[in-house]
């Protein structure tokens, strides 16, 4: 068929207006609009741009999507094996991170290992006497051979042997300097020593509100001597290290509900304490400590460091004088465990201590802390 022919055969020709027209009175308004509010997204990125490059945390055009988001990271917690060392591991481990365990009893590990891989995460557990420097530096090489570089520590492991300053045993006290402090310098020091090399890192210290106050209803000169010494550190070591990139800062949490400290909190006249001493009038709940234990172990804290944070329901937001405020009506004291004294126009008020039997210096030898987990 010759060329002419095809031109004046096909349909084409006849077509081509009516397209031309439906692209200028139909598609060309559309596309317009499209193209409008294409540069109208780039003009409000651009000028986004502008005024966040300056703000830290937040890359030149780019806001983080997930500043929690612990993926990728390796994250060590000692004294693992329960109470609050077992929340911290499982709080790291919902956010992403790969956990490692430390402790004294292996089997106690595995049980929390298997709740910590059922979220999605690995989990490696070792068994370490946190005050053996040795056995610490053991266990450090272990964890990166398995699991690669650390980026997150979390320094739980502690005990709260107590009894009254003028019959303290030197064992108790020796016992708890070794574990709550000398420990956490250790293990800090140890893996401190690989974040500098990697210019990273997140250290996690557990104090306690006995880290700011003490407590005239239990003796606690040993225990409370530790957990200041835990906030005094934290400064230290941020001072120290934070031209290497790495944030050392501190929980201070209250009295926690854990295995080890059912026996004591759920005692009647504990919790009548806690009820004078916290405004929220009850002890810590499971899942209380994770959002300050992700905040200080992401990104979402590259800029804070050296600090404490109390997780206390308010206990050390308040200062009150004990003969003024822990009457025997409020603590529900017989008078026979009270040291009562006559104030005029005022009634009956303790200076006193708890129950005798939280109190007799004979148990107390043995007795643990109800504040957190041990190493063991």
């Amino acid at each position: 068929m010759e060329r002419g022919s095809f031109i004046l055969t096909s349909p084409f020709p006849a077509v081509l207006p009516l397209c031309v027209f439906l692209f200028c009175s139909v598609f060309w308004p559309i596309l317009s609009y499209f193209i409008r509010y294409l540069f109208i997204c780039i003009s409000v990125t651009c000028f986004l741009s502008d005024m966040l490059k300056g703000i830290p945390g937040i890359s030149y055009g780019v806001i983080m999507a997930n500043i929690f988001d612990l993926s990728g990271k390796t994250a060590v917690v000692t004294g693992a094996s329960s109470g609050l060392g077992r929340q911290m591991a499982l709080a790291l481990a919902k956010f992403g991170a790969d956990v490692a365990i430390v402790a004294r009893r292996v089997e106690k590990l595995e049980s929390v290992k298997k709740e910590i891989e059922a979220l999605g995460v690995r989990c490696y557990t070792h068994k370490c006497d946190v005050t053996n420097t040795d056995d610490i530096r053991q266990t450090v090489e272990d964890i990166e051979k398995e699991f690669g570089p650390i980026s997150i520590l979390c320094n739980n492991a502690g005990i709260g042997l107590f009894d009254v300053a003028e019959k303290q045993s030197d064992e108790i006290w020796n016992a708890m300097i070794a574990t709550n402090l000398n420990a956490h310098y250790f293990f800090s020091r140890e893996v401190g020593k690989r974040m500098i090399e990697r210019g990273y890192g997140k250290i996690i210290m557990t104090g306690s509100i006995h880290s700011v106050v003490a407590m005239a209803e239990l003796p606690l000169s040993a225990y409370s001597t530790t957990k200041g010494g835990i906030l005094m550190m934290v400064k230290a070591l941020a001072v120290e290290w934070a031209k290497y990139g790495i944030t050392v800062n501190a929980i201070g949490p209250a009295y926690f509900g854990s295995e080890m400290t059912q026996s004591v909190i759920n005692d009647d006249n504990f919790l009548n304490v806690v009820k004078t001493r916290c405004p929220m009038g009850r002890v810590g709940r499971e899942g209380e400590l994770d959002g300050a234990i992700v905040y200080f172990a992401s990104d979402a804290s590259t800029y804070t460091t050296g600090q404490y944070l109390a997780i206390d329901g308010g206990w050390t937001a308040i200062w009150r004088r004990i003969d003024c405020c822990l009457t025997a009506d409020r603590l529900k004291m017989p008078a026979v465990w009270s040291d009562k004294k006559e104030n005029a126009g005022s009634g009956n008020r303790t200076r006193g201590l708890l129950q005798d039997r939280i109190l007799n210096p004979a148990p107390l030898a043995t007795r643990q802390s109800p504040q957190h987990d041990s190493s063991e």
